[in-house]
């Protein structure tokens, strides 16, 4: 598998922003930014390669499916439902060489930003909004520091949760009000990903780089297999 560097150095950066946060140090938000817009035009830009925005008989586009952004969304939360489930010493059946909490972080992060992508809402400008103005949200990343790697998930789920809410009703967010509360929920629930991997010991970074990678070849992820029964649909 080819690792693409630029995720994985984009990871890394997301990674050591997460230690300034903790050490109330100086974060610089375009470093932010930039780093985020790297993972999301990468993860999104394998799923639209892949065909995972058209429908697979007809090539219609699915961005314009009502409920495809819930489906999306349900998604993400059966990835943090599998890091939950591995908790502990479980290791992953795709990276036999990694934990499963942390692949199946990979796949949320992953999922996010193929999902903003889509969206066209800039995930890496909200996260770098975020890193600057956000310090009741910084603030609760230092506070989490003393609970468990299972409260992580779960404030995670919670971000995705009021992300489908903000979407169902078209709100927007009440600190940056300019922006749609999906996408500033959602950052969040990036930015909290990374923080229980930072507190727990994951390489969430190589984890994304290596899952794009082998993603990107995988058969069951062929249309072929796709269409065949029993296969991924979506």
């Amino acid at each position: 598998m080819e690792i693409d560097n630029d995720v994985l150095n984009a990871g890394r950066t997301l990674q050591s922003v997460m230690l300034s946060i903790y050490r109330s140090e100086l974060i610089y938000p375009s470093d932010v930014a930039k780093a985020a817009t790297v993972i999301e035009q990468a993860c999104h830009g394998a799923s639209r390669t892949a065909g995972w925005w058209n429908d697979l008989r007809t090539g219609e586009e699915l961005i314009n499916r009502p409920h495809i952004v819930g489906e999306k969304l349900m998604l993400v939360v059966s990835e943090i439902a599998e890091a939950n489930e591995g908790v502990g010493s479980t290791m992953d059946d795709k990276l036999p060489h990694r934990l499963m909490t942390e692949v199946e972080l990979a796949d949320t992060v992953i999922r996010i930003a193929d999902l903003t992508g889509a969206l066209r809402v800039d995930l890496g400008q909200v996260m770098g909004d975020i890193s600057s103005f956000d310090e009741t949200f910084l603030h609760l990343l230092r506070k989490f520091q003393q609970k468990s790697e299972r409260a992580h998930l779960m404030q995670i789920v919670s971000y995705v949760a009021k992300a489908m809410e903000g979407h169902r009703k078209a709100r927007k967010d009440a600190l940056f009000i300019h922006r749609p509360a999906i996408a500033v929920e959602l950052a969040r629930a990036v930015f909290m990903c990374f923080d229980v991997s930072e507190r727990f010991g994951h390489d969430l970074a190589s984890a994304i780089a290596e899952k794009l990678a082998f993603n990107a070849t995988r058969p069951d992820h062929k249309k072929d297999a796709r269409l065949a029964e029993g296969g991924k649909a979506y």
